[in-house]
């Protein structure tokens, strides 16, 4: 079965893959790149950074590449106090942080969730296009991971969501820990890829 690979940006994908084996596929509509691995063939769309950019690469892997799973890997924040930069997470439930309609709605309109059978229960990821610099919720905060998750949850395919802690959220540190931390943080994600593709 083909993986599909939804990378938010470049320079990420290029930090994580780089000591593969990578062939450039085609730039348009998204760069999509062949990646070799010992799991089978592997295919990867960089798909920019957000929510919609994250829908459409991923719904672009399964209508033209034959994708029978994909994973999402990439940097992500998180709170301070529950995890700890350099941590990696596979997640496990994935929340549409920014998506809330029970104030005008009411009750079953709040944000929605994904539970994901290929990860840790405890490993709670919330995506809002925004960057987040706060919460109420503790967890791992990005712009990608629900989005993948929902477009795979509407084709049926499996998806595993890989993130990888640059900065720990409130602490009014985040661009400084996230330059600090964004290499090692691409090294873990490296090494914890290395048991899927």
């Amino acid at each position: 079965m083909r993986i599909g690979l939804v990378i938010a940006m470049e320079e990420e994908f290029s930090k994580v893959l780089g000591d593969r084996e990578i062939t450039k596929v085609s730039d348009a509509p998204f760069p999509v790149f062949s990646v070799k691995s010992p799991f089978g063939e592997v295919t990867a769309v960089v798909c920019g950074i957000g929510k919609i950019n994250a829908a459409a690469g991923t719904a672009y892997l399964f209508d033209t590449r034959n994708v029978g799973e994909v994973i999402n890997f990439g940097v992500c924040g998180a709170t301070k106090g529950a995890f700890l930069r350099g941590e990696t997470a596979v997640v496990g439930t994935v929340v549409e942080r920014d998506f809330d309609l029970s104030a005008g709605l009411g009750a079953g309109w709040e944000s929605p969730r994904i539970e994901l059978a290929t990860g840790d229960p405890e490993a709670v990821l919330y995506t809002a296009d925004v960057f987040t610099t706060s919460s109420e919720n503790d967890g791992y905060f990005d712009m990608e991971g629900y989005a993948v998750a929902r477009v795979a949850k509407a084709y049926g395919k499996k998806c595993t969501l890989v993130k990888s802690v640059t900065d720990i959220i409130d602490s009014g540190l985040q661009s400084e820990q996230f330059i600090c931390n964004y290499d090692r943080a691409c090294e873990l994600l490296r090494n914890e890829l290395s048991r899927y593709i």
